[in-house]
Protein backbone atom coordinates (compact mmCIF):
# COMPACT_ATOMS: atom_id res chain seq x y z
CA UNK A 1 0.00 0.00 0.00
CA UNK A 2 1.16 3.62 -0.85
CA UNK A 3 0.81 6.18 1.64
CA UNK A 4 0.96 9.68 0.70
CA UNK A 5 0.53 12.37 3.49
CA UNK A 6 0.21 16.01 2.27
CA UNK A 7 0.74 18.08 4.98
CA UNK A 8 -1.11 21.41 4.68
CA UNK A 9 -0.30 22.78 8.60
CA UNK A 10 1.86 22.19 11.01
CA UNK A 11 1.40 20.68 14.57
CA UNK A 12 0.16 17.57 13.29
CA UNK A 13 -0.24 14.97 16.02
CA UNK A 14 1.28 11.94 14.60
CA UNK A 15 4.58 10.93 12.15
CA UNK A 16 3.74 9.96 9.22
CA UNK A 17 5.16 6.79 10.33
CA UNK A 18 2.52 6.30 12.88
CA UNK A 19 0.12 7.30 10.61
CA UNK A 20 0.74 4.86 8.00
CA UNK A 21 0.64 2.20 10.36
CA UNK A 22 -2.69 3.00 11.45
CA UNK A 23 -3.91 2.88 7.75
CA UNK A 24 -2.37 -0.50 7.36
CA UNK A 25 -3.62 -1.87 10.53
CA UNK A 26 -6.76 -0.74 9.97
CA UNK A 27 -7.04 -2.28 6.54
CA UNK A 28 -5.01 -5.66 8.21
CA UNK A 29 -8.17 -5.90 10.52
CA UNK A 30 -10.88 -5.28 8.11
CA UNK A 31 -9.31 -7.96 6.13
CA UNK A 32 -8.62 -6.02 2.95
CA UNK A 33 -4.90 -6.84 1.68
CA UNK A 34 -4.30 -3.41 -0.45
CA UNK A 35 -0.21 -3.82 -1.10
CA UNK A 36 -0.86 -2.16 -4.47
CA UNK A 37 -3.24 0.36 -3.78
CA UNK A 38 -2.64 4.25 -2.68
CA UNK A 39 -4.61 6.66 -0.50
CA UNK A 40 -3.60 10.01 0.24
CA UNK A 41 -3.86 12.03 3.71
CA UNK A 42 -4.42 15.78 3.49
CA UNK A 43 -3.71 17.52 6.74
CA UNK A 44 -5.71 20.62 6.43
CA UNK A 45 -6.34 23.51 8.60
CA UNK A 46 -9.82 24.31 9.35
CA UNK A 47 -11.11 26.92 6.67
CA UNK A 48 -9.50 24.16 4.10
CA UNK A 49 -12.13 22.01 5.49
CA UNK A 50 -15.15 24.06 5.82
CA UNK A 51 -14.59 24.82 2.16
CA UNK A 52 -14.81 21.10 1.41
CA UNK A 53 -17.87 20.47 4.07
CA UNK A 54 -19.62 23.14 2.08
CA UNK A 55 -19.02 22.60 -1.89
CA UNK A 56 -19.48 19.02 -1.03
CA UNK A 57 -21.54 18.13 1.48
CA UNK A 58 -23.50 21.33 1.66
CA UNK A 59 -22.68 21.71 4.98
CA UNK A 60 -20.84 25.39 6.04
CA UNK A 61 -19.16 24.28 8.88
CA UNK A 62 -15.95 22.29 10.07
CA UNK A 63 -15.68 18.90 10.52
CA UNK A 64 -12.89 16.71 11.33
CA UNK A 65 -12.52 14.20 8.07
CA UNK A 66 -14.20 14.42 4.72
CA UNK A 67 -13.54 10.87 2.96
CA UNK A 68 -13.48 11.11 -0.84
CA UNK A 69 -13.89 6.92 -2.15
CA UNK A 70 -13.02 6.66 -6.03
CA UNK A 71 -15.10 3.29 -5.31
CA UNK A 72 -17.72 1.20 -3.49
CA UNK A 73 -14.91 -1.56 -2.14
CA UNK A 74 -17.74 -3.53 -0.37
CA UNK A 75 -19.21 -4.14 -3.98
CA UNK A 76 -16.84 -3.46 -6.78
CA UNK A 77 -14.38 -6.48 -7.55
CA UNK A 78 -12.91 -4.44 -10.40
CA UNK A 79 -11.14 -2.11 -8.44
CA UNK A 80 -8.67 0.32 -9.38
CA UNK A 81 -5.61 1.32 -7.73
CA UNK A 82 -6.34 4.23 -5.71
CA UNK A 83 -8.37 3.87 -2.91
CA UNK A 84 -9.51 8.09 -2.31
CA UNK A 85 -8.37 10.91 0.01
CA UNK A 86 -8.68 11.51 3.68
CA UNK A 87 -8.84 15.40 4.84
CA UNK A 88 -8.36 15.51 8.11
CA UNK A 89 -8.17 18.48 10.58
CA UNK A 90 -5.95 18.51 13.20
CA UNK A 91 -7.21 21.66 14.87
CA UNK A 92 -11.10 20.03 14.99
CA UNK A 93 -10.21 17.11 16.38
CA UNK A 94 -7.96 18.67 19.02
CA UNK A 95 -10.90 20.59 19.79
CA UNK A 96 -13.01 17.59 20.10
CA UNK A 97 -11.04 16.02 22.41
CA UNK A 98 -11.42 18.30 24.87
CA UNK A 99 -14.74 17.69 24.57
CA UNK A 100 -14.33 14.98 24.60
CA UNK A 101 -12.20 14.24 27.67
CA UNK A 102 -9.26 11.77 25.72
CA UNK A 103 -5.88 12.69 24.41
CA UNK A 104 -5.26 14.59 21.10
CA UNK A 105 -3.58 11.32 19.75
CA UNK A 106 -6.69 9.39 20.60
CA UNK A 107 -8.96 11.12 18.80
CA UNK A 108 -6.49 11.67 15.80
CA UNK A 109 -6.27 7.97 15.40
CA UNK A 110 -10.01 7.63 15.61
CA UNK A 111 -10.94 9.90 13.36
CA UNK A 112 -8.10 8.70 10.79
CA UNK A 113 -9.37 5.12 11.47
CA UNK A 114 -13.13 6.20 10.94
CA UNK A 115 -11.71 8.23 7.25
CA UNK A 116 -10.09 4.83 6.38
CA UNK A 117 -13.21 2.75 6.89
CA UNK A 118 -15.42 5.24 4.94
CA UNK A 119 -12.96 4.66 2.17
CA UNK A 120 -13.33 0.72 2.03
CA UNK A 121 -16.77 1.33 1.93
CA UNK A 122 -18.39 1.44 5.43
CA UNK A 123 -21.07 4.16 6.36
CA UNK A 124 -23.45 5.26 9.13
CA UNK A 125 -26.31 6.47 6.83
CA UNK A 126 -28.72 4.32 9.08
CA UNK A 127 -28.43 2.71 12.94
CA UNK A 128 -27.49 -0.64 11.98
CA UNK A 129 -24.59 0.37 9.18
CA UNK A 130 -23.60 3.07 11.82
CA UNK A 131 -23.67 0.30 14.74
CA UNK A 132 -21.34 -1.54 13.04
CA UNK A 133 -19.16 1.32 11.80
CA UNK A 134 -18.85 2.46 15.21
CA UNK A 135 -17.99 -0.59 16.87
CA UNK A 136 -15.44 -1.59 14.11
CA UNK A 137 -13.75 1.66 14.83
CA UNK A 138 -13.44 1.26 18.55
CA UNK A 139 -12.29 -2.16 18.20
CA UNK A 140 -9.63 -1.19 15.68
CA UNK A 141 -8.58 2.22 18.06
CA UNK A 142 -8.15 -0.39 20.82
CA UNK A 143 -4.85 -1.91 19.09
CA UNK A 144 -3.25 2.30 19.23
CA UNK A 145 -3.99 2.71 22.94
Amino acid sequence: MNLLIYKKIKNVPFSEEIIKKIVSSTLKIIKKNFKDYEISVHLVGEKYIKNLNKKYRGVDQVTDVISFATQDLLFDKNMNKDLGDLFICPQRIKKQAKDFLVDDREEFARILIHGVLHLCGYDHQNEKDSKKMFSLQEKILKNFL
